[in-house]
């Protein structure tokens, strides 16, 4: 079996927004990423996994069992990392989360 410890957080991100996304196009939206930087992350993953995670083509995105077993834990990990997130600034009394501001254009005069 081959050690996992060397993947990157990054590179499970971009796979997870890829399988969420259905494909590169929504994904390089979502991320603000071009095709190649997803290919590349996604080329690198599947290097350090030692599997292919998708077949893809021009009008087809589907993960294979490994892609799944892979997508699976991926979120399980995020879950797992946010729990502790939380738990840790509940631990030193701080605020937590994601606070977002939004301003139009024209409305002030």
């Amino acid at each position: 079996m081959r050690r996992l410890d060397n993947i990157d957080i990054r590179l499970l991100r971009v796979f997870v927004a890829l399988a969420d996304s259905g494909g590169f196009a929504a994904a390089q939206i979502t991320l603000n990423l071009s095709q190649p930087t997803l290919s590349t992350h996604l080329a690198e993953l599947e290097k350090r996994i030692g599997a292919q995670l998708c077949h893809r083509g021009r009008k087809q995105f589907r993960l294979t069992e490994v892609g799944q077993a892979t997508y699976d834990a991926a979120q399980r990990l995020f879950r797992d990392l946010d729990d502790f997130g939380h738990r840790i600034n509940a631990a030193s009394g701080s605020l937590s989360g994601r606070l977002r501001v939004g301003t139009s254009d024209g409305v002030f005069t």
